[in-house]
């Protein structure tokens, strides 16, 4: 399809029982080997969350409905890695973008003086 992957997110990672424990349905480390196996950035796990599923049924993102929900907290943390891998990449682009104005300025003189 040539879309980039910018990282990976381990979806329904595990459920959180009501004295704290984490139960793993699913199995465990699935998303951390699958980035470590191609070499994508490992952004995260989401855990299983009834209010995620009702939030998107209703069209309604979980952190506008639940700011202070820790998996609203999970959430922020991965959009910070993403935002912060994005702006790396504009800053590479810019600085790739000047050397070639750099370089194609110098070629073009190169070339009136033939």
């Amino acid at each position: 399809m040539g879309v980039p992957i910018l990282g990976v997110v381990e979806n329904m990672s595990y459920l959180e029982g009501p004295l704290g424990e984490n139960f793993t349905p699913f199995g465990e480390g699935a998303g951390k080997a699958l980035s470590e196996k191609f070499g994508f950035s490992f952004l995260g796990k989401i855990p299983i969350h009834t209010e995620i599923s009702r939030c998107g049924d209703l069209g309604i993102a979980l952190p506008f409905a639940f700011p202070n929900d820790s998996v609203t907290i999970l959430f922020e943390d991965i959009v910070k890695k993403l935002r912060s891998f994005l702006y790396s990449l504009e800053e590479a682009e810019k600085t790739c973008l000047k050397q070639f104005e750099y370089i194609w300025e110098e070629d073009a003189s190169f070339h009136k003086g033939i």
